[in-house]
């Protein structure tokens, strides 16, 4: 997931700082409802503000978790750096929520799909991962991903 719409343009904020505006919390409400079929049990979001604030609004959509895990290293991350993250998970997890920052969601979206989409902010992409374990996901598609869902501008497109 990219993080919702932020202030922008305000000298008051450095990057990391900027907190979401009121149409970037409506459209996460908007997004919830199509996201709420998955069952999500961990949610790792970047330390930035505005990434923390998306996070804490999606959260009471997943009953099975409880907190946020914030990761310096996901601000601003590469795909690298995002698919290092969901490495780093327990095997007991089934099903987990990135919420980062373009051009690396982006990326990591057009790796998995196979496709460029257009990911504005609040944009969710579901996959399935044919994997046993967190340790051996791979950057590209090489291992059968596949994209169940694509959620944007709060509305489930495909």
């Amino acid at each position: 997931m990219r993080h919702s719409h932020a202030v922008s343009d305000n000298p008051a904020y450095i990057d990391e700082e900027r907190p979401l505006t009121d149409n970037g919390i409506h459209l996460i409400r908007q997004t919830s409802t199509h996201i709420k079929p998955w069952p999500v049990q961990k949610i790792l979001a970047s330390s930035a503000i505005r990434t923390q604030q998306t996070a804490k609004h999606v959260l009471p959509t997943f009953a099975q978790v409880d907190k946020v895990d914030v990761l310096d290293e996901l601000y601003l991350a590469t795909v690298e750096q995002y698919v290092h993250s969901l490495k780093q998970l327990d095997a007991d997890i089934h099903c987990a929520m990135l919420i980062g920052h373009n051009p690396g969601i982006a990326n990591l979206i057009a790796n998995w799909s196979g496709r460029h989409l257009s990911v504005s902010p609040c944009t969710v992409a579901v996959f399935r991962l044919p994997i046993d374990e967190w340790k051996t996901l791979k950057l590209m598609n090489s291992q059968g991903q596949t994209m169940e869902a694509f959620i944007s501008k709060g509305q489930q497109i495909e």
